[in-house]
């Protein structure tokens, strides 16, 4: 499955079922905001996985029941693991934290483009893990207008597992303090995670593989 364009403002990936969290309906918008995230009761007793991105904007996602691919491994810079899915009604929503239950917003949730997509998933417990990948540095993902990719990688890969116990890191770290940090090498003022353009002088292929050279030169 493609990865799929999110935005938020509330910087927050959520996993759920909303009807095992609908008792949250009347509270407020923003519930899940009002401490530290691996306090939520939600989240200790393993029915929702919820994780800060830690910076607001547009990303792409990707989720499913299995585990990442060799070409993701590839690029998997971190991971949240060990957080919790309860699933009742045979549907799972994955996206962004702003559709959680809320201020009047029911359980049942309907599709709006950019917020997240749902899911057929057999009723149970399941373990969710989120991967970072971080290629956005990579041209092989780009066109020759800089313009992504269809395939290019997802930021965030959530992979979805029967459940073999909860064991999350306290605190939770924000999902883009685990991405690589780049720094430029010697003299070279170039911001970190900054392309060169195509034709620019760097090499590239058209393989789709994530061993490339990167802007600062290295493999």
């Amino acid at each position: 499955m493609q990865p799929i364009e999110i935005e938020t403002q509330l910087a927050a990936i959520a996993v759920f079922d909303g009807e095992v969290i609908r008792n949250r309906i009347r509270d407020k918008e923003d519930w899940w905001r009002q401490g530290p995230l691996e306090e939520l009761r939600e989240v200790r007793d393993g029915v929702a996985a919820i994780a800060s991105i830690g910076k607001h904007g547009t990303y792409r996602l990707a989720y499913r029941v299995g585990e990442p691919t060799d070409d993701e491994r590839e690029l998997i810079s971190g991971a949240i693991e060990g957080l919790g899915l309860k699933v009742e009604t045979g549907k799972a929503f994955v996206g962004i934290g702003e559709r959680l239950p809320g201020d009047g917003r029911g359980a049942w949730l309907t599709s709006i483009p950019g917020t997240g997509a749902t899911f057929d998933l057999e009723p149970g417990d399941y373990s969710v893990s989120i991967h970072v990948l971080d290629w956005r540095h990579l041209d092989d993902y780009y066109d020759e207008d800089n313009e992504i990719l269809p395939a290019a990688p997802p930021d965030f890969l959530v992979t979805i597992h029967p459940q073999a116990g909860l064991s999350f890191p306290e605190p939770l770290p924000n999902l883009l303090d685990l991405k690589h940090k780049r720094e430029a090498k010697g003299k070279s003022s170039v911001p970190t995670g900054i392309r060169k353009r195509r034709g620019s002088g760097s090499s590239s292929s058209s393989g789709g593989g994530g061993r490339r050279r990167t802007v600062d030169g290295v493999a």
